[in-house]
């Protein structure tokens, strides 16, 4: 859920999970809960190598 949440395949979640600034999930049982504040924070810090060539375009 926390991939499709954040708008990636779960590979690239397999990926991202491993970098010290991910949520670690909690864990009720066998479900795995994601804070999705947690999961926004992370997403605002990240830090693209190229700005998005299409920031500047007014959506109609």
């Amino acid at each position: 859920m926390a991939a499709a949440y954040l708008g990636i395949s779960e590979r690239m979640l397999d990926t991202v999970r491993n970098r010290d600034d991910f949520p670690v999930p909690l864990r009720l049982g066998r479900r795995i809960l994601w804070d999705r504040k947690a999961l926004d924070a992370f997403a605002d810090n990240l830090s693209l190598a190229e700005p998005n060539p299409w920031d500047h375009v007014k959506a109609l």
